[in-house]
């Protein structure tokens, strides 16, 4: 090959670096101009990153070995034969007669002659391989041509390293890309992806008149699964809902955007179809879902928006389905809401009180106020135990009601600090009772999410010792709906307080109307019968019936009764011929900042009336 051949080989070479745009490509179109120059029957490459290729070019004339050549043996009888290639990684076969026996055999079967090969090497080792052959007899190889075929491998070598490298990159940026927008238990999109995807639907809706609907899937009290069952069992509960999720929109419209909640991106649907939609996912959580040894029923909360009449932006959109699942909430398991401004009101003025709430923690819950209200034996009118009450004062705001506060600080985490700190001021205050020679009961009420935090068996137990009281001065207090979702769940902490001797009350039972026979399995000291069953026990003859029942029931399973809610004179009266144990209402006291009623050791109770009457 002359010079001037050489020199402009090579410079169409390094051309189809630059215009082309993968090595495979590069490698394609220049095969045949390297054989046509080389004035060869067949050229062959073999590229060995970033897995085993092979490319051939041949005259017409040659057969093609491309489905034949058997790469491994190659290289085999190259590590075997090493001395054939000289330092330049070069092998020159002018007659493969002179070749060893199995290198001879193998080129023979492919039909070479004589062959003129080298190694594409780069900094830790062999990359690949071309060989430039002639089947129809021996050729005498030069040394330009040798070193014009080194040359172009050197070029193969620094564009394979490059080609690694950026594919390297590529599959780097493709896995930042999946940490940046997809959950990795499983492998959905997440909220940056969502968020995303609602932007591009808002436009299609403007654009193209295309409207879709977004919908957010809420698992109620998830975090019970993970607590009670482990995250094994929680994580297959998940994978069962997504499985059954797919089946309602694209694959890669569904969004995974916290621990229990997702997102399904309807596109292009209808009201009715988007509604047919939601009936059947509220449908299926009706019933149980199989996690393999044990069947696990959950609820859930929908919230859902229009695009684009709701809006046209993902976060606007995402915000807005986080207040209709707030709506949801409110009317119970397995609802479906919709936004509204009504809605988005209600949910701000939440988040406002949630933040003061955030901020009166922090400050040592120096806003937050006990009021205590008297709990009096039936039979004798003596003041036994007082029931510690949550009031809130706000500089800002003044007085926030329970209602308003006590829901969110359950969601929210905040009641495990508020308790905390209810728990040592209550315990403060009944140790001066004790000292003052006063009733030093006080009865507390404990949410399921403090009942189900690590440490609260162990704050009461501290709360107790730190003042030197007896775990008989203390009666905890769980409502009659927490006992009937978490049943089972209960039992643990429940029996650690008792066995402590903190004494087990359940409040406003009547509410959910639970069996007696079923909660002798909790370890119960008292029932509290709700208000509501209280409030026209004079006028009613089946609720003063019920309340007998109860009465009746629970006596002969050796619980104390507690009737709530006693505001006159005549409900008095009742309740005392009942034969209830204790009363609370506003009749003997209303909440009040300190125990002063313990000062007046017990009140005069009304008359006697005939339960015939």
């Amino acid at each position: 090959m002359a010079d001037c051949e050489y020199q402009m080989l090579i410079r169409q070479i390094y051309r189809l670096f630059t215009i082309s745009d993968t090595l495979e490509s590069v490698i394609e179109e220049m095969a045949p101009i390297v054989g046509k120059a080389f004035r060869v029957n067949r050229l062959y490459i073999l590229t060995l990153q970033p897995e085993g290729t092979f490319f051939e070019w041949t005259d017409g004339q040659t057969e093609s070995v491309r489905e034949s050549f058997e790469m491994e043996k190659y290289w085999t009888l190259r590590a075997k034969h090493r001395d054939l290639f000289d330092e330049d990684h070069l092998m020159r076969v002018h007659d493969i007669k002179t070749l060893p026996d199995d290198f001879r055999a193998f080129l023979e079967d492919l039909g070479v002659c004589s062959s003129i090969q080298c190694l594409i090497m780069g900094n830790d080792g062999e990359l690949g391989l071309a060989s430039l052959d002639r089947c129809d007899g021996p050729r005498r190889w030069t040394d330009g041509e040798a070193e014009s075929l080194a040359h172009i491998c050197w070029i193969l070598a620094a564009a394979t390293l490059r080609h690694e490298a950026v594919s390297k990159a590529a599959a780097a940026q493709v896995e930042v890309e999946k940490m940046a927008y997809y959950d990795p238990i499983l492998k959905l999109p997440n909220r940056y992806k969502c968020e995303t995807d609602l932007d591009q639907a808002g436009r299609r809706a403007v654009e193209y008149a295309e409207p879709s609907a977004v919908l957010m899937l809420d698992i109620n009290n998830f975090h019970f699964i993970n607590d009670v069952w482990g995250h094994a069992y929680g994580d297959l509960l998940l994978q069962n809902i997504v499985d059954f999720l797919k089946n309602w929109v694209e694959p890669d419209h569904l969004y995974r955007l916290a621990n229990d909640e997702f997102v399904l991106l309807f596109a292009g649907t209808s009201d009715r179809q988007f509604r047919a939609f939601a009936d059947k996912i509220l449908q299926r959580f009706d019933e149980s879902w199989d996690l393999g040894d044990q069947r696990q029923s959950v609820s859930v909360s929908l919230g859902a928006a229009y695009i684009p009449e709701h809006g046209t932006e993902g976060a606007i959109l995402l915000q807005y389905v986080h207040v209709a699942i707030y709506q949801a909430k409110k009317q119970g398991g397995n609802a479906l809401a919709f936004f509204s401004d009504e809605a988005n009101r209600e949910i701000r003025n939440k988040a406002a009180i949630e933040t003061k709430m955030y901020s009166a923690v922090r400050d040592r819950c120096q806003e937050f106020r006990i009021f205590y209200q008297p709990i009096v034996e039936s039979q004798s009118g003596r003041y036994t135990a007082c029931e510690a009450l949550l009031r809130w004062h706000n500089p800002e705001t003044g007085f926030v009601m329970p209602g308003e506060f006590m829901p969110l600080a359950e969601q929210s985490g905040l009641i495990i600090p508020i308790g905390e700190w209810m728990l040592k001021e209550a315990a403060r205050e009944c140790k001066k009772w004790e000292a003052a020679g006063l009733p030093n009961v006080v009865s507390l009420n404990l949410s399921a999410r403090q009942l189900f935090h690590g440490k609260t068996v162990s704050a009461i137990r501290d709360a107790l010792d730190a003042n030197g009281l007896q775990p008989s001065s203390l009666i905890v207090e769980i409502t009659e709906s927490l006992a009937l979702k978490n049943f089972s769940i209960l039992s643990t902490c429940l029996n650690q307080l008792r066995e402590m001797g903190v004494r087990i009350a359940m409040d406003d039972f009547g509410v959910g109307f639970s069996s007696l026979a079923n909660l002798s399995m909790l370890p119960l000291d008292i029932i509290k019968i709700d208000r509501s069953v209280t409030a026209d026990v004079v006028n009613v003859g089946y609720k003063r019936a019920f309340i007998q029942t109860i009465i009746h029931l629970a006596h002969s399973l050796g619980l104390k009764v507690c009737i709530e809610g006693v505001e006159t004179a005549e409900q008095c009266e009742w309740v005392m011929h009942m034969q209830s144990d204790y009363m609370q209402g506003y009749y003997f006291n209303k909440p009040v900042p300190n125990a002063s009623f313990f000062d007046i050791p017990s009140i005069r109770l009304p008359g006697a009336v005939s339960l015939d009457e």
